[in-house]
C-alpha cells in the first residue's frame, strides 16, 4: 500500500526499489479490479504521472546482461511487482508489493526475495493454474483501510456493533458470526427486573444458526430469555419480539383505595402494553426507626377500548419492599390481538395515614408497542432477543454470537434445488454471481452450470467458510472462492465458469513447430521452502487464526529452517489446510516454468485448464514431427506403416512411438519398429485399427516411447486478432494431485536427449526438377557456350540432424567412368548446376546431404538425357511492323538464349495462310543482339524466326508474322501499321520442338 498523490517515480523510490532494477523497469497503470488492459507509462513521464486511488501499478523488471564469471544470473528472470495505490497508508511496502502482510513470515521472505529470488508462494500466485488465495488475513484482521477491515477477523469483531452504511454480512459455508445491531437496544422493567430488547443482523440469508452464545456461555443457560429467529427466507413472518415503534405516555396517576379504579388508554395497534408502577418509597418504620417491609396489592385489568366488554384480569400484583427510595415496577401485557385498549388500575391495599409508613402508589408510564419490522430489507437473517438483565448481565449484550451456515441453491443437473446447507465453493461461487448480494445478478443462461456441478461432484470435501463483511469486488471474491476448490476464475463460451486443476488424460490439441511458432520458456528461480506455515481459521480455537506446518519431503520439525507463510482465506479445517499446503508445495516444485507459443486457428478448441500435447525442438520435447504423406494398410484395412513428409531418427537400443492428431481432433499413439538411422517411413509394432488410424495430412509427433510429446496445461490464452493467439502453458505434472497421499516426485523436465550425431543422418534431398535445355547453358572463359544440367531441390525440411552441404555426382550411362564430383553446394541451395555435359547423352545424377560431422544421407538419384544446344531457341515475340513511306520498320523482343546466333526474316505476298517454307528470304541473317531491321514496304506477310549456333530454328511450327493487306503512300509523316493497312496476326498455337 502507498500514499496517494505520489508520482510513479516517488512510489518506486518509496518502495525501496534498487536503482539498478529501476533502470530496467517497465510500468503500467490499471484499475483495481484488473478488468481492463493496463496502460503503459513511458519512463520520461514517471516524474509527472500520479496514479489515482484504487488503481494498480504494475512494474515489470527485465534486467539485461550477464552476471559475470560465466554463471547464471537469476535476475535475468522476469520479476513482476504489483503496487496497490490506496487512500490509507498501512505500513511496509517493499514486501507488500508482492502481496505479503507486514509482520508475517511471508513478509520477511518476500522482502529478501526482492533482491534475490522469488518465493514459492509468490510464484504460485502468478503462475499457478489454480493459485492460492492472495494473502489477506493479515490486512483484514490487523487493520488497513476501513473498508478493507473484516470485523469478523479483527479484535473488534468479537462485539456487536452498529454498522451504519457499512457492508452487509454475507456468510458462505459455516462460520462463527458476531452479528451487527440491526437497531438500537432498549430496556424495559417487569416487576423488579430490567430486560433488554435487541435485534441482531446476521446478514444475507437464508442461514441456519446454531451454538448461540453470549460471550462463551450458551444462550440456553441464561434465565428468562426469549428469541425469535428469522432465517432470511422471503416467506419469513415479521419479527414480533422487537419493535422499533414504541409510543410512551408518561403519567403521575396516584392510585388510592378510596379513589377506586382508575382508567387509562393505550395507543392504537398496540401489540404489547408496558406499564410502570412507581412507589415514592415502600417501607414501614418501627418504633426504633428500623425499616420493615411494606406490601401493596394492585389489580390490573384491560379490555378493548370503546367496546364495553367485560374487563380481562391481567393480575393482582403485590409489590413488597423496605426502602424509602423510589421503587419502580414494570408489567407487560400481551393482548390476543393488536388494538387500542383501556387499562383499569385498582389499589386493593387500604390507604395509609400513619407517618411511619410510606406506600403511595402511582402509574407513571404506559408504553404502546406496535410490532413493525425495524429493518425494511428482506432476505436477511435476523435474531430478536428479550433477555433479563437483572442479576445476570453486566451492561448491554455486546458479545452475542452464533455459528451460521449458508443455505444455498444447488444445481442438480436439471434445476436448482431449494436452499440447503452447503459449504462447497461451487455453490458459493454461483451465489456471488446470481444471489441477492450482487447488485447486477447474472442470469442462469450465462453460467456454466455443468462445470459447477462437475466441480462439486469431483471434489465434494472442499469447503469455503468465510464471512464477507468488508468491501470487495465480485471478481476478487470469485477468485478467493475458487481457490478454496483448487480452481480459478474462468469464462467458457461467453459464460461464467471456473478453470480447474484436475487430472486429465485426453488432450484437446497438439502443438509442434508445424502448427506453432514463437516458442519460449520462462523460468522462475524459486527458493523452495522446507515447510509452509499454512494459516487458516480454526473453530477449535474460538474461530481464531491458527497455523498448520506442512513439511516438504525430507524435512520435519528438527531439520526445517526455511519457512514461508501460505494464507488460506476461507479454510476452517486443519486437515484440509494440510492437504492444500501439500498440493501447493507440489505445484511449486513440479511446475517451475511457464511456456508460451503462438498459433492460428488451432487454438480455438483450447480453453484455460485444458490438456494439450506439445513436441518441440527448443526444450527438446519429442524426437520429431511431420505430416502424414501416405498410409499403408494390410488386408483388413488397418494401418501397418506411414510415410511422413520429413525424416525421423532412431537409435538401435531404444523403443519409439508416434502420436497422430486425427482429423476428428482425437489422438492416437502407436509403438514403432525401431529402424536405426533416419527414415521417413515408420512401421507399427501392432497395426492401428482402421477406425482410429491416421490419414494423409494428419499431424505426427515422434519420439521415444512415452516421450514422443509432453503433457501441458493451458494457463491462459492471449488473443491477437486474425484468429491468432498466444498460449501460456505449464507442466501438467499429474503428481501434484497425489501430494497429500504420498511423496512428491522429483521434477522431470521431460527432455529427450537426441541420439549422438554420429549415428544420425541428415534428411535426404528431394529433387523437384531437372533441366538441361537452353536455360541451363553457360558461357565459359573462352566465350564458348557449354551445356549443363540444372537440378532443382525442394526446400529443406526440419530434421534432427541438419545438413551443412549438398554433395552432387554425375556420370554418363554409356560409360563405366568414375563419378564426376561437383563442387559442394550449401544446404539451403534451391538448385545445383552440373557440367559441362554432352548434348544428347544420358546421364545418372545423384545427390546427398552431409552433416557437420560428415554423416551423409541416402542418395537421391535421377536419370536424364541432356538437351543442351540441340533445343531450338525460344520463340520470337513482340514482332511488329511500322510503315514509313516505302520502308517497313521491323522490331521484335530479344531472345535470351545463350546459344542464339541470329534472326532470319522472310516475306510472302500471301496475306493469309502464309507458311515459313513457302516464303522467300528477305533478310537471311540479322546477328544478335539486333532487335530491329528496315526492309521495303510491301503488301503481304513478314515472317521471323530465331536461329541458334547449331542451326536450330525456333521451336514453333509457325513463326511470328505480320500481314500487310495493302500499301499506299502516306499522306503525311509516319504512318502506323493500323493506319496504313498493316494488320498483326495473333498466332495462338505454339509449335513443337524440332
Amino acid at each position: 500500500m502507498v500514499f496517494t498523490g505520489g508520482t510513479v517515480a516517488e512510489i518506486l523510490a518509496d518502495a525501496g526499489m534498487d536503482p539498478v532494477l529501476a533502470a530496467h523497469a517497465h510500468v503500467w497503470i490499471g484499475d483495481g479490479a484488473m478488468t481492463r488492459e493496463p496502460v503503459p507509462v513511458a519512463r520520461q513521464h514517471w516524474h509527472r504521472v500520479r496514479p489515482k486511488p484504487g488503481t494498480v501499478l504494475t512494474v515489470r523488471v527485465v534486467p539485461r546482461g550477464g552476471g559475470g564469471g560465466g554463471g547464471k544470473n537469476p535476475l535475468r528472470a522476469v520479476m513482476m511487482i504489483a503496487v496497490a495505490v490506496l487512500a490509507v497508508y498501512t505500513g511496509g511496502l517493499a514486501a507488500g508489493l508482492m502481496g505479503f502482510t507486514a509482520g508475517t513470515t511471508g513478509f520477511a521472505v518476500a522482502s529478501a526475495a526482492v533482491g534475490a529470488v522469488v518465493t514459492a508462494v509468490g510464484s504460485l500466485i502468478v503462475n499457478a493454474i489454480a493459485p492460492p488465495p492472495r494473502p489477506k488475513l493479515g490486512d483484514l484482521s490487523l487493520g488497513g483501510p476501513q473498508s478493507r477491515t473484516s470485523p469478523t477477523l479483527s479484535i473488534t469483531g468479537t462485539q456487536n456493533r452498529t454498522n451504519l452504511y457499512g457492508p452487509v454480512l454475507r456468510v458462505y459455508g459455516r462460520h462463527k458470526v458476531f452479528p451487527t445491531l440491526a437497531a438500537h437496544p432498549y430496556t424495559e422493567v417487569q416487576g423488579s427486573d430490567q430486560y433488554f430488547r435487541m435485534l441482531f443482523d446476521f446478514g444475507y440469508g437464508p442461514l441456519q444458526l446454531s451454538d448461540l452464545r453470549i460471550g462463551t456461555v450458551p444462550l440456553d443457560q441464561f434465565e428468562d430469555v426469549e428469541t425469535e429467529v428469522r432465517q432470511g427466507f422471503g416467506t419469513d413472518a415479521p419479527i414480533t419480539l422487537y419493535s422499533n415503534t414504541v409510543r410512551e405516555d408518561q403519567y403521575s396517576l396516584k392510585l388510592t383505595n378510596a379513589g377506586g379504579p382508575q382508567v387509562l388508554e393505550s395507543h392504537d395497534a398496540a401489540d404489547e402494553i408496558l406499564l410502570d408502577i412507581t412507589f415514592h418509597g415502600l417501607v414501614r418504620f418501627n418504633d426504633k426507626g428500623g425499616r420493615a417491609s411494606r406490601s401493596v396489592t394492585i389489580r390490573i385489568e384491560y379490555r378493548a377500548a370503546g367496546t364495553g366488554d367485560p374487563w380481562t384480569l391481567f393480575g393482582e400484583r403485590t409489590y413488597t419492599a423496605a426502602t424509602e427510595q423510589m421503587v419502580r415496577k414494570g408489567e407487560r401485557i400481551k393482548p390476543a390481538t393488536a388494538g387500542r385498549y383501556e387499562l383499569r388500575f385498582t389499589r386493593l391495599t387500604a390507604d395509609n395515614t400513619s407517618t411511619s409508613i410510606r406506600d403511595d402508589s402511582y402509574v407513571t408510564a404506559v408504553r404502546s408497542v406496535e410490532y413493525t419490522q425495524p429493518v425494511t430489507a428482506t432476505g436477511r437473517c435476523m435474531v430478536a432477543m428479550r433477555i433479563k438483565a437483572t442479576d445476570q448481565l453486566n451492561g448491554v449484550v455486546d458479545q452475542f454470537s452464533g455459528v451460521a451456515e449458508a443455505l444455498l441453491p444447488v444445481w442438480d443437473g436439471n434445476a436448482w434445488t431449494a436452499p440447503q446447507a452447503t459449504r462447497h465453493p461451487a455453490w458459493a461461487y454461483c451465489d456471488v454471481l446470481r444471489g441477492d448480494a450482487n447488485r447486477r445478478p447474472v442470469a442462469d443462461e450465462r453460467l456454466d452450470l455443468d462445470a459447477f456441478k462437475a466441480w462439486a461432484d469431483a471434489r465434494p470435501d472442499d469447503t469455503f467458510d468465510a464471512v464477507i463483511d468488508y468491501q470487495t469486488t465480485v471478481f476478487e471474491l470469485l477468485r478467493d472462492i475458487a481457490a478454496g476448490g483448487r480452481a480459478a476464475f474462468g469464462m467458457r463460451d461467453g459464460r461464467f465458469s471456473v478453470v480447474r486443476d484436475v487430472p486429465q488424460t485426453v488432450p484437446v490439441q497438439h502443438f509442434t513447430p508445424r502448427n506453432a511458432t514463437g516458442f519460449r520458456g520462462l523460468k522462475t528461480f524459486v527458493q523452495q521452502p522446507h515447510a509452509l506455515k499454512v494459516r487458516f481459521i480454526n473453530p477449535d480455537r474460538e474461530w481464531g487464526q491458527d497455523e498448520r506446518i506442512v513439511y516438504a519431503d525430507g524435512y520435519d520439525e528438527t531439520s526445517a529452517t526455511r519457512f514461508e507463510t501460505l494464507e488460506l482465506f476461507g479454510c476452517t479445517d486443519a486437515d484440509l489446510a494440510w492437504k492444500h499446503g501439500r498440493y501447493h508445495l507440489a505445484v511449486s516444485e513440479l511446475r517451475p516454468e511457464t511456456y508460451e507459443l503462438s498459433c492460428d486457428i488451432d487454438h480455438l478448441v483450447c480453453t484455460a485448464g485444458d490438456l494439450v500435447k506439445v513436441s518441440h525442438d527448443v526444450p527438446l520435447w519429442g524426437g520429431g514431427w511431420a505430416r502424414v504423406r501416405s498410409v499403408a494398410t494390410d488386408g483388413n484395412g488397418d494401418a501397418v506403416s506411414v510415410t511422413l513428409d520429413d525424416g525421423v531418427a532412431m537409435a538401435a537400443d531404444k523403443s519409439y512411438a508416434v502420436r497422430f492428431r486425427l482429423a476428428t481432433g482425437g489422438s492416437t499413439v502407436a509403438s514403432v519398429l525401431t529402424q536405426s538411422g533416419e527414415t521417413a517411413t515408420v512401421a507399427f509394432v501392432t497395426p492401428i485399427p482402421a477406425a482410429t488410424m491416421p490419414a494423409a495430412g494428419d499431424l505426427a509427433m515422434f519420439g521415444e516411447a512415452e516421450r514422443e510429446s509432453v503433457d501441458l496445461l493451458v494457463k491462459s490464452i492471449r488473443h491477437a486478432g486474425d484468429f491468432r493467439a498466444t498460449l501460456t502453458l505449464v507442466d501438467a505434472a499429474p503428481a501434484v494431485h497425489d501430494a497429500d497421499t504420498g511423496p512428491i516426485p522429483a521434477y522431470d523436465p521431460q527432455i529427450t536427449v537426441p541420439a549422438p550425431v554420429a549415428y544420425q543422418q541428415p534428411a535426404r534431398p528431394v529433387i523437384e526438377a531437372v533441366d538441361s535445355g537452353s536455360e541451363a547453358l553457360t558461357i565459359d572463359a573462352s566465350g564458348q557456350v557449354q551445356s549443363r544440367v540444372r537440378v532443382t531441390l525442394a526446400p529443406q525440411t526440419t530434421a534432427l540432424t541438419p545438413a551443412t552441404s549438398i554433395q552432387a555426382q554425375y556420370r554418363r550411362d554409356d560409360s563405366e567412368e568414375a563419378w564426376t564430383l561437383a563442387s559442394p553446394a550449401p544446404a539451403d541451395a534451391r538448385s545445383i548446376l552440373l557440367g559441362p555435359v554432352d548434348d544428347g547423352v544420358a546421364y545418372t545424377i545423384r545427390l546427398r546431404a552431409v552433416s557437420a560431422s560428415g554423416r551423409a544421407s541416402a542418395w537421391a538419384s535421377v536419370a536424364h538425357t541432356v538437351v543442351g544446344k540441340t533445343e531450338p531457341p525460344a520463340d520470337v515475340t513482340g514482332f511488329v511492323v511500322n510503315v514509313l513511306s516505302d520502308a517497313a520498320h521491323l522490331a521484335w523482343d530479344a531472345v535470351a538464349d545463350l546459344d542464339l546466333s541470329h534472326y532470319r526474316i522472310k516475306f510472302t505476298p500471301a496475306t493469309s495462310g502464309a507458311v515459313w517454307s513457302g516464303a522467300l528470304d528477305l533478310v537471311a541473317r540479322i546477328a544478335k543482339p539486333a532487335t530491329s531491321a528496315v526492309v521495303p514496304a510491301m503488301a503481304g506477310t513478314y515472317l521471323i524466326k530465331a536461329v541458334d549456333i547449331g542451326g536450330q530454328r525456333e521451336r514453333r511450327r509457325h513463326p511470328d508474322r505480320h500481314h500487310v493487306e495493302r500499301h499506299r503512300r502516306p499522306q503525311r509523316g509516319r504512318d502506323r501499321h493500323r493506319a496504313s493497312g498493316v494488320r498483326r496476326h495473333q498466332d495462338r498455337l505454339r509449335g513443337r520442338r524440332r
